[in-house]
């Protein structure tokens, strides 16, 4: 039960870390951190944006434990914008539970593996776990 915790992410300064994404120069903001049950691989939530104009986009990696967020390319499990009452939760070692109220989901990955942990042989099952029947977000409609 100890590892079903689920971690809120919340926007607080004194808790978030700035990671400069090499693409375009974006600025992403560590959220949360959860180590695995078996403590190998840390689960990572981000938030940024390219500009005050865009929605703000949440990407969730699986990481080496205690390494950096990689920088560049689509190497996220997850990356979504519109996202409220985002969490993460290991339910045990190898299965990692992404939970969200809503989303705009881009790109999902349901596994993840890595040469740097195992050289590949460490796998992780990623699911999502949607809270309302409905999980797309409500935006009001652009006027014509």
């Amino acid at each position: 039960m100890k590892h079903l915790l689920p971690v809120w992410i919340l926007l607080v300064a004194s808790s978030c870390r700035r990671n400069a994404e090499a693409a375009g120069g974006l600025s992403h903001v560590e959220v949360a951190r959860v180590t695995s049950p078996d403590s190998i691989v840390d689960a990572v939530a981000t938030v940024g944006s390219a500009d005050a104009t865009t929605a703000s986009v949440h990407r969730v990696y699986i990481v080496p434990r205690g390494a950096p967020v990689p920088s560049g390319g689509d190497l996220e499990a997850f990356r979504a914008d519109y996202v409220t009452g985002l969490g993460l939760a290991w339910t045990r070692a190898r299965m990692l539970e992404i939970r969200y109220d809503t989303a705009r989901i881009f790109h999902f990955a349901n596994s993840w593996n890595s040469r740097e942990v195992d050289d590949f042989r460490y796998e992780v099952e990623v699911r999502l776990m949607p809270r309302n029947p409905t999980s797309l977000p409500v935006r009001p409609m652009p006027q014509q």
